[in-house]
C-alpha cells in the first residue's frame, strides 16, 4: 500500500480536474438550446389577436355592427362566448340578448355553421372546418341607460367591452385589436385603450381581454382636457356642452386631488388613465366621464 503524504494528498483534493474542453462547451450549448425550445414553445402556445371593427350605419337606429377576426388555431370548432356581467358592477346581466343577428364565414368568405348552445345562450359554437380564421358579424341593439351597456345614437356613442365583444371560451392569454368607424354624425372618439402602433385614428390595442373590457370607448362631440400627475397622462372627456358642467374646472380639480393622493401612496406606477361613462339622465344627451385609477386583475367574466 503506497501512503501519500498529507501535504499532497491536501493539494490533491483541493485542485479539481479541469473538464475536457468539449464537455466544457456543451452546457452553453444546451443551455441555448432549451432557450430556444422554450420560445419557441411560447410562440405556438401565444394565440394569435382577435380584431374587431365597429360600424354604426345609422345611429338613430340604436344599432351597432360588430365584425370579429378571430384565429382558430386550426380547429376544427371553436366555442364563442359573450360575457354576463361587467368588472366592478357584479349582476349577471344579459348581453348576449342583444344580438340582433349572428353569422359566421370562413377565409373564402364561405357560409359556416353557427350554433347557439340552448342550455348557455351566451355561447356558440362554430365549425370551422379547418380554417386558419373565421370572421364573426353581429349587430347589436345599444339603447342600454346604464354604465355597463352600450348606447348608440345620433350625438353620442358608448361601447362598454362586455356588452360588446364576442371572445374565444378557453383561458388562453391573447392580445386584441378594436377600430372604430367613425358615422358622419359622431366628430371623434377618445377611450383608455392603447393606441395601435400604426397610429391610425380610432384604432386601439388590448394586451389581454381583463384591459379590452376593463376601457370605455365613447365618440360623438367630445371635449378632451389632458393633464398629467406624476408623468401619467389622463383625459375627461365630456359630451355635450351643458350649462351647469365646467370640464376644464373639473379636470383641473381631479388633477389637483390625483396629485395629492399620489403623493400619500407608494407605487404609483401603476396608475394609468381611463374613462368611464356615467349618463346624467336617461336619455344620455350629455354625459360626463371621468377619470379613474386602475389595477391589474384577472377574471373570466362567463360562468
Amino acid at each position: 500500500m503506497i501512503r501519500v503524504p498529507a501535504h499532497v494528498e491536501e493539494r490533491m483534493m483541493h485542485r479539481l480536474p479541469r473538464p475536457p474542453l468539449h464537455t466544457r462547451r456543451i452546457v452553453p450549448l444546451c443551455t441555448v438550446a432549451w432557450a430556444a425550445l422554450l420560445v419557441g414553445a411560447a410562440a405556438v402556445q401565444s394565440p394569435q389577436p382577435i380584431a374587431y371593427t365597429l360600424r354604426v350605419p345609422a345611429p338613430e337606429t340604436h344599432m351597432l355592427d360588430v365584425t370579429a377576426r378571430i384565429p382558430t388555431g386550426g380547429r376544427d370548432s371553436v366555442v364563442l362566448v359573450m360575457p354576463i356581467w361587467s368588472p366592478g358592477f357584479y349582476r349577471v346581466e344579459d348581453y348576449a340578448g342583444k344580438i340582433q343577428t349572428i353569422s359566421a364565414t370562413g377565409p373564402h368568405a364561405d357560409t359556416l355553421a353557427l350554433r347557439r348552445w340552448p342550455e348557455q345562450t351566451n355561447r356558440w359554437t362554430v365549425t370551422t372546418g379547418g380554417a386558419a380564421f373565421v370572421t364573426v358579424t353581429y349587430r347589436l341593439l345599444a339603447e342600454g341607460h346604464s354604465v355597463t351597456t352600450d348606447w348608440v345614437g345620433p350625438e353620442l356613442g358608448v361601447v362598454n367591452g362586455p356588452a360588446t365583444f364576442i371572445d374565444v371560451a378557453d383561458s388562453a392569454r391573447r392580445s386584441y385589436e378594436v377600430t372604430l368607424i367613425l358615422p358622419p354624425q359622431w366628430p371623434r372618439a377618445a377611450s383608455g385603450l392603447t393606441p395601435a402602433p400604426d397610429g391610425k385614428p380610432d384604432h386601439w390595442t388590448a394586451p389581454d381581454y381583463d384591459d379590452l373590457v376593463d376601457e370605455p370607448i365613447v365618440a360623438g362631440d367630445l371635449s378632451i382636457h389632458g393633464f398629467e400627475v406624476r408623468g401619467h397622462r389622463f383625459e375627461l372627456v365630456d359630451s355635450g356642452q351643458p350649462a351647469s358642467w365646467d370640464g376644464a374646472r373639473a379636470a383641473a380639480t381631479v388633477r389637483r386631488r390625483g396629485s395629492w393622493r399620489t403623493r400619500r401612496r407608494s407605487g404609483s406606477s401603476g396608475v394609468r388613465a381611463s374613462i368611464r361613462s356615467s349618463p346624467t339622465s336617461a336619455r344620455p344627451r350629455s354625459t360626463r366621464h371621468t377619470v379613474r385609477r386602475r389595477t391589474a386583475s384577472s377574471w373570466r367574466p362567463w360562468p
